[in-house]
């Protein structure tokens, strides 16, 4: 498969999101948290920041996929905002929506 995604949020569910992603064959090439943009080491599932979250929507490019796992405490409009970039992007977006 090899698709590469890009996950935004690494805590409860995103963590594991990551996990299962790599079983199914996907590569992980970057993972958006509050402190940045970092590239995903899978064999010790190990974050190394490289860029800042402004930088987003440029990481887009290597992508073919983004897997949003963030808490929806907000009513969804911090999801929204990283989505709609992704969607602009033509990149196919999965939610993992969650209340916190």
């Amino acid at each position: 498969m090899n698709e590469k995604v890009l996950v935004i949020g690494f805590g409860t569910i995103g963590r594991p999101f990551c996990e299962a992603l790599l079983k199914a064959g996907c590569v992980v090439s970057y993972v958006l948290t509050t402190q940045g943009v970092h590239t995903f080491t899978s064999n010790s599932y190990s974050l190394v920041k490289c860029g800042e979250l402004e930088q987003y929507p440029s990481f887009l490019r290597g992508v073919t996929a983004v897997g949003v796992a963030l808490s929806a405490s907000d009513g969804g409009e911090t999801e929204y905002g990283y989505m709609m970039p992704a969607i602009q992007a033509r990149k196919y977006v999965v939610s993992c929506a969650k209340r916190a």
